[in-house]
């Protein structure tokens, strides 16, 4: 009864504590879900693709994750700034202009990177199986979405569209095990 008036009063008020708290909840969710599909993911793999294969696409991710990191140039944090202050000043075109050339860089620079991972696991491919270079192939190609995906995120989150921006985190795991 008290959940159900103080849900109904969150859900019909317009503070800013309303709208934080909101926010917050379905981020917790949206998070709690991707945790659990990710954690899915994680079990589904491992008993489908054995130890050794496991291990592989473990290594690989991880090196994604990190070069992802790499490729963003510190984007994240600038769109988060930039585009609060320039929704707040009504300066669209500057705000358009921003996330467009910083998608343009991240993916130039996205792109760039994976050919020189892509090289160097070219030149390493002696050294290891290739069901690793497979996989880091494939990883490689999938750093421009990993990047830009996370420049969507940022954007979204300066726009105070919390819970969305965290359902992407949702829609990862999914479109990894689909892959």
């Amino acid at each position: 009864m008290i959940l159900k008036i103080f849900l109904d009063k969150l859900k019909n008020s317009s503070s800013y504590g309303a709208v934080l708290a909101r926010g917050a909840i379905g981020a917790f969710i949206v998070k709690i879900s991707g945790a659990g599909f990710l954690f899915g993911l994680h079990v589904l793999l491992a008993r489908l693709l054995g130890v050794d294969e496991y291990g592989i696409y473990v290594y690989a991710i991880t090196w994604i994750n990190i070069l992802t990191i790499l490729c963003l140039l510190g984007f994240p944090t600038s769109l988060v700034r930039f585009i609060a202050e320039y929704k707040a000043k009504q300066q669209w075109n500057l705000l358009k202009g921003i996330v467009h050339r910083s998608d343009q860089i991240v993916l130039a620079f996205s792109i760039l990177v994976g050919i020189i991972a892509a090289a160097v696991t070219l030149l390493l491919k002696e050294r290891t199986t290739i069901t690793a270079v497979v996989t880091f192939y494939i990883g490689f190609g999938l750093l421009p979405v990993f990047a830009l995906s996370r420049l969507r995120q940022a954007s979204l989150r300066a726009l105070k569209i919390v819970v969305q921006s965290e359902l992407l985190l949702v829609i990862r795991p999914v479109v990894l095990g689909l892959i």
